[in-house]
């Protein structure tokens, strides 16, 4: 556990609240939706994911600042030209666009989300027909998972839906968490660049580091 982990956790112990009222964990949600204007130039249908902070400290998804009990989402796009690779809270953007969908959750403790990191951070630039949205979603959740989700080469959006839907705590129509943030990392920086994905041309930037976590 970090040092701000543990100040964190101090303070609410000499505060008398008991820290078992704020969950030291993430949770991981896949979504999927095949019938979704597409993330690449080759297939219709998305793939995403969200993390949501259910603890009292600030954390990080990838490269982006998780407040307490907030939650953010983060996919990879291929088809955008300002930024091929990962991009935060787009979906949550578009979130009409993904009303019809299917998910799957896990909560995992936040000892686990400097692996998830590392893979968000290692996938934030590029995006090819082998290394698309669904792998990444599927990538994401293989790391707090030992219930594996399939994807194939020819139809990975397609492939990775009926995954999902086979198992038995399959949601459907998942509400996407609502975050305002929107955007992408450049590198080296890393800076975070707003733009919503439109246009062409981004609304701003701002230089800010990832939390360790």
């Amino acid at each position: 556990m970090g040092l701000v982990s543990l100040l964190a956790t101090g303070a609410l112990l000499f505060s008398g609240i008991s820290i078992r009222s704020y969950e030291m964990t993430c949770t991981l949600t896949v979504y999927v939706s095949d019938d979704a204007q597409g993330s690449s130039f080759y297939s219709g249908g998305h793939a995403f994911i969200s993390i949501r902070n259910n603890s009292m400290i600030s954390l990080s998804g990838g490269y982006m600042p998780i407040k307490p009990l907030e939650e953010i989402t983060i996919g990879k796009w291929g088809n955008l030209s300002q930024h091929s690779g990962v991009w935060y809270n787009l979906e949550s953007y578009r979130a009409n666009e993904f009303t019809s969908n299917v998910t799957v959750s896990c909560t995992f403790g936040i000892a686990s989300l400097g692996s998830v990191n590392t893979y968000i951070i290692n996938q934030n630039d590029g995006w090819s027909i082998s290394n698309n949205c669904a792998t990444f979603a599927a990538g994401v959740w293989s790391i707090v998972s030992n219930d594996s989700l399939n994807v194939g080469f020819f139809s990975p959006v397609a492939d990775l839906y009926a995954s999902v839907s086979s198992k038995s705590y399959c949601v459907d129509d998942l509400s996407v968490p609502s975050n305002s943030t929107v955007g992408y990392y450049t590198t080296p920086g890393p800076t975070f660049i707003a733009d919503t994905g439109s246009g062409g041309s981004s609304s701003g930037s701002s230089s800010h580091q990832g939390e360790e976590s």
